[in-house]
């Protein structure tokens, strides 16, 4: 979550503000998705056949992967889970669009 926030704000995706009246802040949350086969278990039978035969395997993590265009519209968020950096009563002014934002 850390290096995702960080990515966040290098990516100068939100200011933080006081809501203006009358405005809504939308909620946040994030979200931790395994991926499964259609049997219902966990697609990583790649990992399991490197281990068996004692292959090497590198890992590429990609944080913030998705490309966050700006916004023409006003819109406001309650700030994220473990962001420290927001004072009591402050929102975040979306600047760009978050994954799952309609």
């Amino acid at each position: 979550m850390e290096s995702e926030l960080q990515a966040l704000e290098n990516n100068h995706t939100w200011d933080l503000t006081s809501l203006p009246t009358g405005k809504t802040a939308i909620g946040s949350r994030w979200i931790y998705k395994l991926k499964y086969r259609p049997d219902g278990t966990i697609d990583r039978i790649f990992l399991a056949i490197a281990a068996a035969r004692g292959w090497a395997l590198n890992q590429l993590d990609v944080n913030n992967a998705f490309l966050h265009g700006y916004l023409d519209e006003d819109v406001y968020m309650v700030p994220p889970e473990g962001y420290t950096k927001a004072s009591k009563g402050q929102v975040c002014k979306l600047l760009r669009s978050l994954y799952g934002l309609k």
